[in-house]
């Protein structure tokens, strides 16, 4: 069964007792396999996470600050990030909370004049296949082609 659901950003497994400080937002596409904080969801509890864009902050060399990027498709459409997802029983209160993780990858050419990682987007033809409970995933997990993008500069006010 499909479904569209509010989660909390930052994956708790649903083994964990206390909530990690801080959860992970993301998790490498290289090691998401096999990493214990990721290996059951990656086998069992993959999701899609609707976007119509990201940021990326490129390292200023000596700032402080970091310069925000926005990223998003040409054409403006929404895309999808390939994700896990778990539910983690808070013991202090007992209420169940839903949570998700990002799966990153490297940066294909244009992320990489920013930032050396990207979040895996999934082509929509790819959707069903990464929902599935289908071994074969790991070529799902790279950089996306540059020629649908397009980003922009956000200068800090």
């Amino acid at each position: 069964m499909r479904s569209l659901d509010l989660l909390q950003w930052g994956l708790i497994p649903y083994w964990c007792k206390d909530r990690p400080k801080p959860p992970p937002i993301n998790a490498k596409a290289e090691t998401v396999g096999r990493l214990p904080m990721f290996r059951e969801a990656y086998r069992k509890r993959r999701c899609i996470v609707p976007i119509d864009g990201f940021f990326e902050w490129m390292a200023i060399k000596g700032a402080k600050v970091k310069q925000p990027y926005a990223i998003a498709m040409r054409d403006r459409s929404p895309f999808g990030l390939a994700g896990l997802w778990e539910n983690w029983k808070n013991h202090a209160t007992g209420e169940w909370v839903r949570t998700f993780c990002i799966i990153t990858t490297s940066a294909n050419e244009l992320v990489g004049r920013i930032h050396d990682r990207m979040p895996a987007i999934l082509r929509p033809e790819d959707y069903g296949r990464w929902l599935a409970l289908d071994p074969d995933r790991p070529n799902l997990l790279q950089p996306f082609p540059p020629s649908r993008w397009r980003y922009g500069l956000f200068r800090r006010a």
